[in-house]
């Protein structure tokens, strides 16, 4: 009779948890998304309130085409800014909150681009090409960090004072 081997196997612990996942595509793509909407609509908003001028869009056509893009582009740009957070959140061992951070970001964001859109409508001229995004970029990178919460550890937990 031979003897039992009795090691147990235990499993490999995943890469990356579903939980943490869901957490960088609501930071990255999710916010992205939903910025690129905010920031057509705040420009919407304006060009509605000027009476439809052939200006910045060009007919409602011109409105759908550019939300396809803005909200497309801002998925995109969602991945990359989504990494740069998850990094900060993983070397900083913060957490940043989102039920914080996503709204008060799109709602800067929005207001970013409604006072950008009513300038250049006053001035009947495009300023700087993604001025909106560049601002929505660098205040959302910011406002993450500012409303990060420090984590601790299991092990700072379990310590006798």
């Amino acid at each position: 009779m031979q003897p039992h081997n009795l090691e147990y196997l235990t499993p490999e612990p995943a890469l990356y948890s579903w939980q943490s996942l869901l957490h960088l595509f609501l930071l990255g793509p999710f916010t992205g998304a939903v910025i690129g909407f905010v920031q057509t609509s705040a420009a919407v908003l304006i060009w509605v309130f000027h009476g439809q001028p052939d200006f910045y869009f060009r007919g409602w056509s011109g409105v759908d085409a550019h939300y396809l893009l803005l909200i497309i582009g801002g998925g995109f740009l969602g991945v990359g800014y989504g990494v740069l957070l998850w990094a900060f959140e993983r070397f900083s061992h913060c957490r940043i909150r989102l039920v914080l951070t996503i709204p008060l970001v799109t709602a800067i964001a929005f207001a970013v681009a409604a006072v950008i859109a009513e300038h250049e409508f006053r001035q009947l001229k495009i300023g700087l090409f993604c001025l909106p995004q560049l601002i929505a970029v660098a205040l959302g990178l910011l406002t993450s960090v500012l409303l990060s919460r420090k984590v601790l550890s299991k092990s700072a937990t379990n310590v006798a004072p």
